[in-house]
């Protein structure tokens, strides 16, 4: 039963009131979240050479719940994509990709596309992001965008620096800290200064917002603590050099 009235309680024959209604769908989205305003940047997929590169992948999920897969069809050739399945209740989740030392130097605008973990629910959705590109006063206000619906993914040239993390040999534990060792591999001549990122913390991790490792340095600590409900489970992480 539906019951419409006047905001003052009246009633006239005049008052005309029309009702639409359907049956409620689940409906997927995904989205790459911006990291800074009015530009695009990180939500774009641009791996080097041997190295890799990774992004925080979102999903929306309308009437109804449950842990995703990301499915990474079509990539260009040489690159792959490494994720686990999103839980239930997490929104957002790393995916890194990898590019091997010989892939093709190439790019491709990618149908990005999730579905429900479990096949039998026969709940899908794809990729979309809002580009914008023009910018202006008064407030640097946004006059045009463009909703796109495919995700740019392309292998870049070999960059002289890769990182990695070292997979530590106890765990994080709730209420505790410990340093996080990054090693930069760097290629012969390349001494410049590294900033490092970890852009994602599982539930109840927290940690610096970026550490700098020095000009011809190859090692840097990066803190991180977790709290009492920090949540207890095997979780993957990246750092993002520049």
């Amino acid at each position: 039963i539906i019951r419409v009235t006047d905001h003052l309680g009246r009633g006239d024959k005049d008052f005309v009131y029309r009702i639409e209604f359907q049956p409620t769908k689940p409906k997927l989205g995904v989205r790459i979240p911006r990291v800074a305003r009015y530009s695009q940047y990180r939500q774009q997929i641009y791996v080097a050479r041997g190295n890799r590169f990774a992004t925080l992948v979102s999903v929306s999920r309308s009437n109804f719940g449950g842990p995703i897969k990301l499915l990474g069809n079509d990539l260009p050739k040489g690159i792959k994509m490494v994720c686990e399945d999103m839980p239930s209740n997490l929104s957002t989740m790393p995916v890194v990709f990898e590019a091997a030392k010989d892939a093709p130097l190439s790019g491709k605008l990618v149908d990005f596309q999730a579905r429900h973990a479990d096949p039998k629910q026969k709940i899908s959705g794809g990729f979309s992001n809002r580009a914008d590109y023009l910018i202006g006063r008064p407030g640097q206000s946004l006059y045009v965008w463009k909703d796109v619906y495919k995700l740019p993914i392309a292998v870049v040239d070999e960059l002289p620096y890769r990182l990695e993390i070292v997979e530590p040999k106890v765990p994080l534990v709730r209420n505790g800290s410990m340093q996080l060792k990054i090693v930069v591999h760097r290629k012969k001549g390349f001494t410049s200064a590294i900033g490092v990122q970890l852009p994602f913390r599982p539930p109840g991790v927290g940690a610096a917002s970026s550490i700098s490792i020095p000009k011809g340095k190859t090692v840097g600590y990066y803190p991180l603590s977790a709290n009492s409900g920090a949540q207890i489970k095997k979780w993957r992480i990246y750092a993002l050099g520049s």
